[in-house]
């Protein structure tokens, strides 16, 4: 796991920024699944955003649930997400399998600079965990 964290680290932009991937969002405990997205993330790239997202959102207010649809917000806001009917090669990313695996290295995640620099990302997140609260 660390691995994958320092070789996202090495990088100063993402994989292939015109090069995009199908994935399907869920959360085991979530009965609505995304539909297929489409972005230019690689599954490694996407699994550590996820979690950087419900880190971050964490941070800002203990156990906040980081659903599905805000996932996806960020996904087309700030990745130019968008959806897609190609069922070809879709990777399947479950919000709670991912905090699982990824919490007991949450602060290493959080430190990604590739997301931590990324202004859009951080206020997108700020103002989901705010908003849910208004």
């Amino acid at each position: 796991m660390l691995s994958t964290i320092e070789k996202l680290n090495k990088k100063n932009k993402f994989s292939r920024p015109n090069t995009y991937k199908n994935y399907i969002i869920e959360h085991t405990y979530e009965e609505n699944q995304s539909g297929i997205i489409s972005v230019p993330l690689t599954i490694n790239e996407i699994d550590l955003l996820a979690a950087y997202c419900q880190f971050k959102a964490d941070e800002k207010e203990h156990a906040f649930h980081f659903s599905v649809d805000a996932f996806v917000r960020v996904l087309v806001e700030v990745f130019n997400g968008k959806s897609s009917t190609d069922s070809d090669n879709i990777k399947l990313l479950n919000l709670y399998d991912n905090w699982e695996c990824w919490c007991p290295i949450a602060n290493k995640v959080t430190e990604i600079e590739l997301f931590a620099k990324n202004v859009s990302l951080n206020e997108l997140i700020d103002n989901i965990v705010e908003t849910k609260f208004e």
